[in-house]
């Protein structure tokens, strides 16, 4: 069967499959992107994963962000790996904070195991996410290595939290790349 990204109108092939979500803002879409994907596949066993392009990220309201539909465009031009999906799953469901999107995505898709991924840089942020301790204990959590790792572990806000399960993956080679890095290289073009 060919898997095309998800429709919140097309469940039953998701049925039962283990799906990693990878949101972000893709602003734009980098190597330690495409890395984190890499890592996420290799180590967590999962079927697919889903590079979820937001629609609105809300701690980024006040910054200048291109339009959904170009960060699509530049993330499907990044993606070439069968198993990563770009997808607008958001703004199908009407969501872009995540304690929104994964309860959604739960009820959409019931029978589907979801696990949230990201970068060890966004575990510095985390406690500034809408409703962090509940989306904790909604879905299982997978951090990857990105500069600096180990000090972003030791200040991670949520680290007393014993419910819900989390993985942190650190033994990878770390890739020192970020969106803003590459808009202020941009700039100075």
């Amino acid at each position: 069967m060919t898997f095309t990204p998800p429709r919140r109108t097309a469940v039953r092939p998701w049925n039962h499959l283990k799906i990693g979500l990878f949101g972000g803002t893709f602003n734009p879409p980098h190597d330690g992107h495409l890395h984190i994907c890499d890592v996420a596949l290799k180590k967590g066993d999962f079927d697919f994963i889903w590079w979820m392009v937001t629609p609105q990220n809300p701690l980024k309201s006040g910054h200048h962000i291109p339009d959904f539909e170009e960060r699509m465009a530049w993330s499907r031009a990044a993606i070439h790996h069968p198993r990563v999906l770009v997808t607008d799953i958001e703004q199908q469901i009407g969501t872009y904070k995540s304690i929104d999107t994964i309860k959604k995505l739960k009820t959409t898709f019931p029978k589907t195991h979801f696990t949230f991924i990201a970068g060890t840089d966004n575990a510095m942020n985390l406690h500034k996410w809408e409703e962090w301790q509940c989306l904790m204990k909604e879905v299982p959590f997978m951090f990857i290595a990105r500069p600096p790792a180990i000090d972003l572990v030791k200040k991670y806000p949520a680290r007393i939290i014993h419910h819900g399960d989390l993985q942190w993956i650190l033994e990878t080679k770390l890739v020192d790349r970020s969106s803003t890095q590459i808009r202020r290289e941009r700039s100075f073009s």
